[in-house]
């Protein structure tokens, strides 16, 4: 597995902002370098198109002889309601032994739908994303010049370049996860070992407490999602360490970092059965968010009110219903005041918040 650092993830951000503010039919050809930054992009647009309550309608083509009929399919395609993008995706291995037959197959293909644009452009309201290898770019303007002119997007998402031995880039290498808090990519879709060999040991070595930080965070998360959860504690455990430490500078960020830090610690705890402990970090979590709210409301009310939800769900893990009832209802109302200002961010975790009081 590769890394992708952020010229990737700015270049896939460009599909979600098209998906926010673009309306009606858009052609966008995504062209990746291997298999797995398909599989890294789709699962992104699942989540975000699932965020909007929308549909990513996939057109499967797990082989060349599959793409032979891609026009005719797309051409009788019937989209559903909650429709928010279309995916063809067919991305072979470099080395597979089929690669002149998939070449062959996609040559064929484009012509074709070269000859439909115009069915595509009438039939359908949302995007039409073709993800294909790099060298598909040269073969659609040979192929298919008409469906490229109506392109809205074009996008390319290459592994971050690295250095050798001690030189490796830490910093773009931190970036590569593209999870901050509003990124890109899902962290589960990390391999952890690769992570932590490559990016979270030379942050280690020399790199800056808030890149180390944030890149522990999500080698955890990697971790929990292959159910390696002891690892992941112990890994949350570090990064409120370094954490802690970079806190006593007395800066915003790095408090509030630290209050993130002991939140994915708590849910670390949690999940090991350790729930007084986990109960004790959530609160610290929820003084640190609720001081830093009070300084500076716009950034951290969503903090505080996600913590308040996270301590109320400790508490009712302990059977103390009494206990979580005031957190819970103290979020309720964080989460309205937020809705009625930006109902479409904050309806959901109203919703949640609702459902969990």
């Amino acid at each position: 597995m590769r890394v992708y650092g952020p010229e990737a993830g700015a270049a896939w951000l460009r599909v979600r902002r098209h998906l926010e503010l673009g309306q009606g039919f858009a052609f966008i050809p995504v062209f990746v370098s291997e298999p797995f930054a398909a599989q890294l992009a789709r699962e992104d647009l699942l989540g975000f198109l699932h965020g909007r309550r929308e549909q990513l309608v996939e057109v499967p083509v797990d082989s060349p002889a599959a793409l032979a009929g891609l026009s005719a399919t797309l051409a009788g395609l019937t989209l559903p309601p909650s429709a928010g993008a279309i995916w063809v995706a067919a991305v072979p291995s470099a080395e597979g032994a089929k690669l002149d037959e998939w070449k062959g197959a996609w040559t064929r293909a484009l012509a074709r739908l070269n000859e439909r644009r115009d069915v595509f452009r009438s039939r359908f309201d949302v995007p039409l994303l073709l993800v294909g290898p790099v060298w598909l770019q040269e073969l659609c303007l040979r192929q298919a010049p008409d469906l490229w002119s109506v392109r809205t997007l074009v996008i390319s998402l290459e592994p971050a370049a690295t250095k050798d031995g001690d030189g490796f880039d830490a910093q773009l290498a931190a970036e590569a996860a593209m999870t901050s808090r509003h990124g890109t990519w899902h962290r589960q879709t990390l391999d952890p070992d690769y992570f932590e060999v490559h990016v979270v040991q030379p942050l280690r070595r020399k790199g800056p407490p808030e890149e180390l930080v944030d890149s522990l965070l999500d080698l955890m998360q990697a971790q929990r999602g292959r159910g390696r959860r002891g690892e992941a504690s112990a890994t949350a455990e570090e990064a409120v360490g370094v954490a802690r430490e970079n806190a006593v500078s007395g800066s915003e960020n790095a408090r509030g970092q630290l209050a993130a830090a002991l939140n994915a610690w708590s849910v670390a705890q949690s999940e090991l059965g350790r729930r007084a402990e986990a109960l004790a970090l959530a609160q610290e979590a929820v003084e640190l968010y609720r001081a830093l709210a009070r300084q500076n409301p716009d950034a951290f009310q969503p903090d505080l009110a996600g913590s308040l939800n996270n301590l109320a769900g400790f508490w009712s893990e302990l059977g103390r219903r009494a206990e979580a009832l005031a957190p819970a209802q103290e979020a309720v109302e964080l989460y309205r005041a937020l809705a009625r200002q930006n109902p479409d961010a904050f309806q959901p975790d109203l919703a949640m918040s609702l459902w969990t009081l």
